[in-house]
């Protein structure tokens, strides 16, 4: 059983609440350690990210063990100013992730144009080995600092979310999505608005007469179609169950962690809890209350706690027994994630909550 320390938002401001946590930092790191401390820094137009001001008080935490901290992210799949190193650099500044204002460099994990890989050995039922960035790698340790919101295609992003698709290189990305194809919903109007067109990375949609038309030759699954479309004119195909998509993020996230044993900690938020993620310029408002900040040194223990008392909470505020994140996904298999994980040895969904 492992334990997750919390600190709940309540009378106290969120930033207080963090600071709680922060003050139970382990000693993990040592001088001379390269500590990869992973962040998301929104897409151009997102306001729900959570704000660079965060990040201050856990890379105090880190330099006080090393002064080789760094914050990361890697390039994205789909079309995006965080496609390339460069505007991704622009978007992390713009959004208060720099050296000016953290006093730690930011570096984006997988090169200029996301071609710095290093492939893992993991031997998982899916992926012999599994391509990541190479400085996600390099590092000797890592924070996640992960975000606790919906995923359009993983039900929910947390922490195994943020250093899986967040830590694989590009190629990983792809392969992760291998099996989802976009797919006409005929219960919706098309507005020809064009945003899918504009959104496909590979050229892979075209606007016909009535709506959307897909070459499924062409497309790589990234689902940015399906997540742009103000009418929920595309739907997610999937070639294979969207049971495997969810174990494929545990094994690309064991990938990621797979050589830093004892020098890795889980910081997440469960504020600005939107139905989407932080990649898309919209995720949605905020559907409850903010939540409080979790911490701990197990991956799968530190997203079922705060899946558990997200879904209490929401369940308290709405007065009902709802999940809310099926709501919005209901073909989504957050809970394999986890299970599959802690089947791989990543962690323990059983845990102890120590409330501070």
């Amino acid at each position: 059983m492992s334990e997750v320390y919390f600190s709940r938002i309540g009378q106290e401001t969120a930033m207080t609440a963090l600071q709680k946590i922060t003050a139970k930092f382990p000693e993990i790191f040592e001088p001379g350690d390269y500590v990869a401390v992973k962040a998301h820094f929104g897409e151009s137009g997102n306001k729900t990210y959570i704000p660079a001001e965060y990040l201050k008080p856990v890379l105090s935490k880190v330099k006080e063990q090393s002064n080789l901290a760094f914050v990361t992210d890697t390039n994205v799949l789909y079309r995006s100013r965080r496609a390339h190193a460069i505007t991704h650099y622009e978007t992390a500044a713009e959004h208060g992730f720099s050296l000016h204002n953290l006093a730690a460099p930011v570096i984006i994990a997988d090169g200029i144009k996301g071609g710095d890989v290093i492939y893992v050995e993991i031997k998982g039922e899916y992926f012999e080995k599994f391509p990541v960035a190479g400085n996600i790698v390099r590092a000797d340790g890592l924070v996640a600092f992960s975000h606790f919101k919906g995923h359009l295609l993983a039900g929910i992003g947390g922490a195994i979310k943020n250093i899986s698709m967040g830590g694989a290189s590009r190629a990983g990305k792809q392969i992760m999505h291998a099996d989802v194809e976009p797919q006409r919903n005929e219960e919706q109007s098309c507005l020809l608005c064009g945003y899918c067109v504009e959104s496909c990375p590979v050229n892979a949609v075209c606007l016909g007469e009535f709506g959307p038309e897909f070459d499924l030759e062409l497309c790589i699954g990234c689902g940015e179609c399906i997540a742009v479309c103000p009418n929920h004119v595309i739907k997610i195909l999937w070639n294979e169950s969207p049971e495997i998509f969810a174990e494929k993020l545990a094994e690309g996230a064991l990938a990621c962690i797979k050589n830093k044993p004892g020098k890795l900690l889980f910081i997440t938020g469960a504020i600005n809890i939107t139905p989407e993620c932080d990649c898309m310029s919209n995720a949605g408002e905020p559907f409850m209350q903010d939540v409080g900040w979790f911490m701990s040194t197990d991956p799968v223990a530190v997203d079922q706690a705060c899946f558990d008392m997200v879904k209490k909470d929401y369940q308290q505020q709405e007065k009902s027994e709802q999940d809310p994140f099926k709501i919005f996904h209901p073909h989504t298999y957050f809970e394999k994630t986890l299970k599959y994980a802690e089947k791989l040895g990543m962690g323990s969904t059983r845990y102890e909550l120590i409330e501070l």
